[in-house]
């Protein structure tokens, strides 16, 4: 019954992929669907007068020499680069977003030839592959690593000391149910966040200690530990900290267990001082030639960029960037967090941890005002897996509530400590269980529906929709503004309106024209972010775009919630409502809304704005 019920939770994992909820606007741009695939921003726009939030700040760097990705060398003529990827900042890694976005988009167009030989890889993908694509890659990325971790981790605890000993793959653990069910994995473990990769890479690592916990359980004294373990837990460590800095304070307590554990499973002080020593320079150096990689590649990155936008082509590499050392500046720096949001040291505690994981969190707090752990494991080697997760949990809640800026997806690695220590409390506390487990399905339901399909759940279906509004109008816009929403991930625009006039091609005259007509505005074409833009400005931001020379038919579309525009003075346009679909803004609610209009409320719209002569 457990194997059949998680394997119907693993296609569920695959199925919602498509979902419509937009969590966090780090998704598309810090995760490469922005950078490799959205619109570049035109030079001299008009959004230049607003003020870009400092977390979002937009430059695109295009230029005919084309630049070359990370590991497979995959050809790129265009970087749309937000402000975490601009020279002088160079906070983030170029790997990550290949390993998570460019590499399964480009697999997957030589797996179905979706492209030419001709062709680049943005030429010959829709939008909704680029959304999708990366999605299922990190989805059965997640089943790779997560999953198998946490079924490895489960059974050390729960099994026999037999090192030897074979376990059946259908042997599903309480833990491994709770991992599949959670809402963080079918809402985050599914997405290109680095928060994700950041999460498989902290499993990893513990499947690995756990491996050298199980391997000095049962050694002989003639058998010496293994140079594996840590020549892994060298490339592990390397390949989290270039993906978040923060993956150092995940992986510190468990690197200090792992070598605690080898120190007291050795005779003698020498001996002692022998294995810690060569484990040491072994994680050392597997350590620094993965960072040596990840540098190279990030300053080629960061070296290009700095070229192009002088006019220019880099011969050598001028400048090393450490894109984590930087990130670990700029973010202690409370003057810089203040940009993003500042919060009580409480909120992960008492807000972020309850959000993520629910029961188990209820779970987790009573057992520290109980003052004792869950039940004692069936062996010595489960104890140490417990206490490792322990001081991953707590260390972790400890350092990242000491920074002023908190948001929930900052304690997704957290997921693996809880699932291990408290997972299989859900399914196997006799005097509670059915509640628990009904409380843990309810629980995961609502947040799924919340964060995947409600929150800002309109703004991709308005992109996804967009090119079919234009080429139904005979009035194409020159700009759409977006206003009081998340940032727009360009990239859903872009690549539809290609795939609208392929699918054309072949069509009747008024399919073609239209198709055509999307494309050609396509060059002058601008999406705008006018996220919280006072009213003067939006205003004046609206009638410079109806105005500009490069205005088609002096039209725009402006997307936002409609009680907002409901309020906006535009008595000097004429506004049609296009498209409106519902969605939950909890940024943004209505003032003022009844039962009877909460729906029309909630919804987000596309307006064509003309001015009026």
């Amino acid at each position: 019954m457990r194997s059949i019920l998680y394997l119907i939770l693993l296609v569920l994992r695959l199925i919602l992929v498509i979902q419509p909820g937009y969590i966090h606007p780090d998704e598309f741009f810090q995760g490469g669907q922005e950078l490799f695939f959205g619109i570049p921003k035109q030079k001299d726009t008009i959004q230049n007068s607003i003020k870009q939030p400092t977390s979002y700040m937009k430059i695109s760097l295009i230029n005919e020499n084309m630049y070359k990705s990370p590991i497979v060398g995959i050809k790129i003529d265009g970087i749309t680069a937000t402000w975490e990827f601009q020279v002088g900042n160079e906070l983030r890694s170029i790997v990550p977003p290949t390993i998570m976005t460019l590499i399964p988009t480009w697999i997957y167009s030589i797996i179905f030839k979706k492209c030419d030989s001709d062709q680049l890889l943005h030429e010959c993908l829709t939008g909704f592959e680029i959304l999708i694509i990366p999605r299922l890659f990190m989805a059965i990325l997640s089943m790779l690593s997560v999953d198998i971790c946490i079924w490895y981790i489960s059974n050390a605890k729960k099994r026999s000391n037999d090192f030897k000993e074979s376990r059946s793959v259908l042997n599903i653990s309480g833990e491994l149910l709770v991992l599949a069910s959670s809402w963080v994995t079918l809402c985050f473990l599914n997405r290109p966040f680095t928060n994700s990769l950041e999460t498989m890479c902290l499993s990893m690592l513990c499947m690995v200690v756990v491996r050298d916990f199980k391997f000095l359980n049962v050694r002989q004294d003639s058998l010496k530990p293994s140079l594996l373990n840590p020549l892994l837990m060298g490339v592990i460590g390397a390949f989290g900290l270039w993906t978040r800095f923060t993956f150092c304070i995940f992986a510190f307590p468990a690197v200090v267990c792992f070598f605690l554990e080898r120190w007291s499973s050795m005779k003698g002080l020498f001996e002692k001082l022998r294995i810690t020593m060569t484990t040491f320079l072994t994680i050392a150096t597997s350590f620094t030639i993965t960072s040596l990689y990840f540098i190279y590649e990030d300053s080629r990155f960061y070296n290009l960029l700095q070229a192009l936008s002088n006019g220019e082509l880099p011969e050598n590499l001028l400048s090393i960037s450490i894109t984590p050392w930087n990130a670990f500046r700029y973010n202690s720096k409370v003057s810089n967090l203040n940009d993003h949001g500042l919060h009580p040291r409480y909120l992960h505690v008492l807000v972020n941890l309850p959000m993520l994981f629910g029961p188990l969190c209820i779970i987790f707090f009573y057992n520290l005002l109980k003052r004792y752990s869950s039940k004692k494991s069936k062996s010595r080697l489960g104890e140490r897996i417990d206490r490792m997760m322990y001081s991953i949990l707590l260390f972790g809640i400890f350092v990242l509530s000491c920074a002023p800026h908190q948001e929930p997806r900052f304690l997704v690695p957290l997921t693996i400590p809880v699932v291990v220590i408290f997972g299989e409390k859900i399914l196997h506390t006799e005097k509670y269980r059915r509640s628990l487990v009904a409380i843990w399905i309810l629980f995961n339901i609502a947040c799924f529906i919340f964060f995947g399909t409600l929150h800002q759940g309109s703004i991709q279906s308005s992109l996804l929709t967009m090119p079919q509004l234009i080429s139904s109008k005979s009035v194409t816009p020159s700009t759409i503004v977006y206003y009081k929403t998340y940032m727009p991930p360009t990239f859903l625009y872009q690549h539809l309106q290609h795939d609208k006039a392929f699918q054309c091609q072949e069509s009747n005259d008024f399919c073609l024209s239209s198709a055509m007509a999307v494309e050609s505005s396509s060059s002058n074409m601008e999406i705008l972010d006018a996220h919280d833009t006072p009213l003067d400005d939006l205003m004046n931001m609206l009638k410079s775009a109806l105005s500009s020379s490069e205005a088609l038919n002096n039209s725009l579309y402006l997307v936002a919630p409609r009680t907002i525009v409901e309020r906006l003075p535009l008595d000097d346009f004429f506004v049609d409502e296009l498209w409106g679909s519902f969605q939950i803004s909890t940024e943004n609610p209505p003032d003022n809304s009844s039962l009877s209009t909460i729906y029309e409320d909630f919804k987000l719209c596309i307006y064509n704005i003309v001015m009026k002569m």
